[in-house]
C-alpha cells in the first residue's frame, strides 16, 4: 500500500499554532460564562457523573438517567458508555461544573480541526489543508456544537484519525480509529470502511489494496466485538442487546416516538440553513470541480466519496436529527478549496502571514470582550441554580410551574436542575400550582412572570418571601434572604456562574451573598 507522508521540511509552524490557539478559544475559551444546554449536553453531564460514580470501574448499566424514548428497561442506554465515562473522569478531576465537562470535547474539537488539515495537506498541500483547517473553525455551526458536551466531534476526530491513519499506510491503526469512533457513538464512524473501498474502485487499485482494506475492515470489527463483550461482561448481555435492537436498528427502521417517517431532503436544509456563509462558496468550488473535472484528484474524490456515502447511509434513516449530519463538515471545507485553484500555492507565504495575523486578532478580540461563544438555551437557569446552590440543602425539591416560558418544558429544567444543583424536579400544571407550592418538601419555585401571579394565590406567593427575576423568568424561594422586593438577576449574568455537585466545597460558601440587596 502507498504510503503518502507529508514533506515536514519547510513547515510554517507559526500559523498552524495560531489556528490551534484559535481553536480552543473558540471551542472553550468562553465555556465558562454559559450553562449546558439541557438536551444534550447537560444530559451526558449527569450521565458522565453516574457511570463514574464507584471509581475506574464504569458503573454499567447506567441508572438514574431517563431513556430519550423511555422504551428501554435495562438503564440508561441510549449511548455508548465510552465517551461520558471517559468526560466523567476528567470532570471529576476538574470540577463537575460546565467548563469542566467541556474541556475533553474541546481538545478532541481542535484536534478535529488539526486532522482536516492533516487530510488536506496529505492529499495535495500543506497551505489547502491549512485553508480548509481555518474555514471549519470559522463555521458556526461548528463553533456552536465544539463548545459543548456533544458526542459528534468527538466521533468526527475519530473518524478523521482513521481517514489519516489509512492514508499514511497504516489500515489496523486506522480500523482500530474507526472502532473507538462508534464506541463514542454509531456505526457511522466506520465511514472509512466504505469510502476507501469506493476509492479504490475508482482509482482502479482494488486488487493491490484489497489485502489492506480487509485488514482495515478486520480490525475495526474486532474492536468493536471487544467493546461490546466488554459491556456485557461488565453490565450484562441485555445492554448490548438493547443497543443494537433497540437504539441502532430500532431507531432506524422504525423510527422514535412520534418520528417514524424518513425525510430525504434534510441534509439539503441543513446544509442551506447551518453551512453559512460558506455555503456559497462551496457551491461554487463544486462548479469549478465539474467544469475542470477534477474529480479525480485524491483530495477532491476522497472528500466528495466521504460526503456521498455519509449522506446517502443518514438520509433513509426513520428517525434522525439534522446535525446527524455534521461529520460532512471537514469534507466539505476540503470541496471548498478547490475554487482557489494555484492562487493558494502561488500566494503561500502571504495566506499563511495574513492567517496568523488574523487569528491572533480574533483571539485577542475573543478574550477581551464580553462575546459569548457558547450556546445556552436556559439563561436563566444559570443565574437560578447558583441561588438554590448556595441558600438550599441538598434535600430541597423544586417546583416548576409548566407553561408561559420561551425557553423550555419540564423535561429540560428537570435535566437542568439535576446536573446543576443536584435537586430534584417536579411539575405542576397552573391549575394544580396552588396545592403543589404548599407541599412543605417544595422549597423552590420557577416560573414565569405572568404564571406567578396567575397561577398563585395569595396564600401560596406567601410562603415564598424571596424572588428573583432574569428577563420573564422568576425564582421564588420559601427561605428569607432578606431580598426586598424582586432581585434582578440580569446585571449579573456574567458573575453568577452555577456550581453543579450539590455537597461541593468548591466555592466559598458566602460566595454569593455579595449579589444580595442590602448584603
Amino acid at each position: 500500500m502507498l504510503r503518502i507522508t507529508p514533506r515536514l521540511s519547510g513547515t510554517h509552524w507559526l500559523p498552524w499554532l495560531a489556528l490551534i490557539c484559535l481553536s480552543f478559544v473558540v471551542f472553550l475559551g468562553k465555556a465558562y460564562e454559559t450553562s449546558l444546554a439541557p438536551n444534550d449536553s447537560a444530559l451526558f453531564g449527569i450521565v458522565a457523573m453516574k457511570v463514574t460514580d464507584q471509581g475506574l470501574l464504569p458503573h454499567l448499566p447506567i441508572q438514574g438517567v431517563a431513556n430519550y424514548d423511555g422504551a428501554s428497561q435495562v438503564g440508561f442506554n441510549d449511548l455508548p458508555f465510552f465517551f461520558p465515562y471517559l468526560n466523567g473522569l476528567a470532570m471529576r478531576l476538574l470540577g463537575p461544573s460546565a467548563w469542566g465537562s467541556r474541556v475533553l470535547p474541546a481538545i478532541l474539537a481542535v484536534g478535529t480541526v488539526l486532522l482536516t488539515g492533516i487530510l488536506g495537506w496529505i492529499l495535495e498541500s500543506e497551505i489547502f489543508g491549512f485553508s480548509a483547517a481555518l474555514l471549519l473553525t470559522l463555521t458556526p455551526e461548528y463553533i456552536k456544537m465544539g463548545a459543548n458536551f456533544h458526542l459528534d466531534l468527538p466521533m468526527i476526530f475519530f473518524i478523521l484519525l482513521s481517514f489519516v491513519a489509512w492514508l499514511r499506510g497504516f489500515p489496523i491503526a486506522a480500523g482500530i480509529a474507526a472502532a473507538i469512533g462508534t464506541w463514542v457513538k454509531t456505526p457511522v464512524a466506520l465511514l472509512i470502511v466504505p469510502t476507501s473501498l469506493a476509492v479504490m474502485m475508482v482509482q482502479g487499485e482494488w486488487r493491490q489494496k484489497l489485502g489492506p482494506w480487509f485488514r482495515l475492515t478486520l480490525s475495526a470489527v474486532a474492536a468493536i466485538a471487544l467493546f461490546w463483550i466488554f459491556v456485557g461482561y461488565r453490565g450484562g448481555f441485555a445492554l448490548v442487546e438493547d443497543y443494537w435492537g433497540r437504539q441502532v436498528l430500532g431507531t432506524a427502521l422504525r423510527g422514535r416516538g412520534m418520528v417514524a417517517q424518513t425525510d430525504w431532503f434534510m441534509f439539503l436544509n441543513y446544509f442551506l440553513r447551518h453551512y453559512l456563509p460558506w455555503n456559497l462558496l462551496l457551491i461554487a468550488s463544486l462548479g469549478v470541480i465539474a467544469y475542470r473535472k477534477l474529480w479525480q484528484k485524491p483530495v477532491v474524490l476522497w472528500a466528495l466519496s466521504g460526503c456521498l456515502i455519509l449522506v446517502g447511509a443518514i438520509s433513509p434513516l426513520k428517525f434522525k436529527y439534522d446535525y446527524y449530519f455534521l461529520p460532512v463538515f471537514p469534507f466539505l471545507s476540503l470541496l471548498a478549496m478547490p475554487l482557489f485553484g494555484g492562487s493558494l500555492e502561488k500566494y503561500r507565504l502571504k495566506i499563511f502571514s495574513g492567517a496568523t495575523v488574523f487569528s491572533l486578532g480574533l483571539l485577542t478580540l475573543l478574550l477581551c470582550t464580553p462575546i459569548a461563544l457558547s450556546p445556552e438555551a436556559f439563561p436563566s437557569f444559570k443565574r437560578f441554580s447558583a441561588i438554590i446552590q448556595n441558600y438550599g440543602n441538598c434535600s430541597d425539591e423544586i417546583l416548576f410551574v409548566e407553561g408561559g416560558t420561551p425557553y423550555g418544558g419540564r423535561q429540560e429544567y428537570g435535566i437542568e436542575a439535576r446536573f446543576y444543583t443536584g435537586r430534584t424536579l417536579s411539575g405542576a400544571s397552573c391549575e394544580k400550582a396552588t396545592l403543589a407550592a404548599g407541599d412543605p418538601k417544595i422549597r423552590w419555585l420557577i416560573a414565569s412572570g405572568e404564571n406567578v401571579q396567575k397561577c398563585l394565590s395569595g396564600e401560596a406567593r406567601a410562603l415564598f418571601p424571596s424572588a428573583f427575576k432574569f428577563g420573564n423568568q422568576r425564582l421564588l424561594s420559601k427561605t428569607n434572604l432578606s431580598v426586598n422586593g424582586l432581585s434582578d438577576l440580569t446585571p449579573l449574568e456574567r458573575e453568577l456562574t452555577a456550581v453543579t455537585d450539590c455537597r461541593s466545597k468548591i466555592f466559598p460558601q458566602d460566595r454569593y451573598h455579595a449579589y444580595l440587596p442590602g448584603e
